[in-house]
């Protein structure tokens, strides 16, 4: 972050970097840069806008989908501009902002990816609602094209923290690269005004979800040719293609005869049918020869026909071609690098799920 940070700081050349990253910029222009760069322009945009209402201090829970804001933050500790802490433990990292609030009356930022990081903050969100201390809790969200589909750490995480807060508020539900620097602005001004309280109602705790669409992570190179054709302006603006899969109409017969390959995930079924299923994944074992990517939580024998250990590192050797065909057993595992390998594939694809009706195809 540090290497990162240092190059993007070389952009600004020796003005500040608080005057140079707050110009107003039309969403269309904003349009220039990828969905990656965009992300990365609107996390530091949102923490500029609390700079400005009062932000002093904030604390970073590493995590992948969170990445755009951490590389914002630490840029900005970098120059000196906002008091950065890290931490690994979400819960122990939220009570910390909570004691910094509390003895200096301002609010603390703290900064979590998705899922159950989210979870691990209600605790010392539950006690600043009961101290009336101001906390801000920025926390990175699945856009909602990944929501109830079964994606991998993707929870109704908006929900979580409500009952307790002061104000609960989700970024632009396609992801936050959607919105405009006035959004910013007014979304960093109503939850810094609502943590702090008012004659109506007290201070306390302050949720913003914020969804963030991949790709997550801007490279040095794409920030640089971004944040160059904002300054000149010379380029003419370009949408950003929809990441929307396609619809999926009927489910597919699969031949055992043919090539393909079988995916479980964690096991959600009844201990009553476990011997059963254990039993017909054998079978179709010895009947296909089709190597079986089981996650650990799967609960599949680990002398199953075809079982492969440490699969994920064996992704890109496998001799398949693209009309691969893939049977799915429950949820998936999970591994990006798998759901990034699947979606290569263009033969038919399968999904059998142990009495879980919620979707889980993301």
């Amino acid at each position: 972050m540090a290497d990162q940070s240092g190059e993007l700081q070389s952009l600004f050349g020796n003005n500040s970097l608080r005057n140079s990253c707050c110009i107003k910029i039309p969403k269309s222009i904003w349009l220039l840069l990828s969905v990656a760069a965009a992300n990365f322009r609107v996390a530091l945009g949102l923490l500029l806008s609390f700079q400005r209402c009062g932000l002093e201090r904030l604390v970073l829970c590493p995590g992948s989908r969170s990445g755009a804001l951490a590389i914002a933050a630490g840029l900005l500790a970098k120059k000196g501009d906002l008091w950065l802490t890290t931490a690994i433990d979400e819960r122990s990292a939220a009570f910390l902002a909570l004691g910094m609030a509390t003895a200096s009356g301002k609010a603390v930022a703290v900064i979590t990816s998705s899922g159950t990081a989210v979870a691990n903050l209600l605790p010392a969100a539950v006690e600043a609602d009961r101290s009336c201390q101001p906390l801000l809790l920025l926390t990175a969200d699945r856009p909602l094209r990944l929501k109830n589909c079964g994606a991998n750490q993707t929870v109704n995480q908006e929900e979580f923290l409500r009952p307790v807060c002061r104000w609960a508020h989700s970024g632009p539900l396609k992801g936050l690269h959607c919105a405009e620097v006035e959004d910013l602005d007014r979304l960093a001004a109503n939850s810094w005004h609502r943590a702090h309280g008012s004659v109506t109602a007290a201070a306390g705790p302050v949720h913003l979800n914020l969804p963030f669409e991949e790709p997550l992570h801007a490279s040095v190179a794409e920030q640089e040719d971004g944040l160059a054709a904002l300054i000149s302006g010379q380029a003419d603006p370009v949408a950003i293609a929809s990441a929307n899969p396609p619809p999926i109409n009927a489910a597919p017969l699969l031949d055992p005869s043919l090539p393909g390959v079988v995916v479980a995930g964690p096991w959600r079924g009844l201990a009553s049918d476990l011997t059963s299923f254990q039993q017909a994944v054998r079978e179709w074992q010895q009947r296909s020869g089709w190597p079986l990517l089981a996650d650990p939580l799967s609960a599949l024998p680990v002398d199953l026909p075809g079982r492969l250990d440490h699969w994920e590192l064996l992704l890109e050797a496998l001799p398949i071609g693209e009309s691969l065909q893939v049977l799915r057993l429950g949820p998936m595992p999970a591994s990006r690098k798998l759901e990034q390998w699947l979606s290569g594939f263009s033969g038919p694809q399968l999904l059998i799920t142990e009495g879980d009706l919620r979707p889980l195809d993301p």
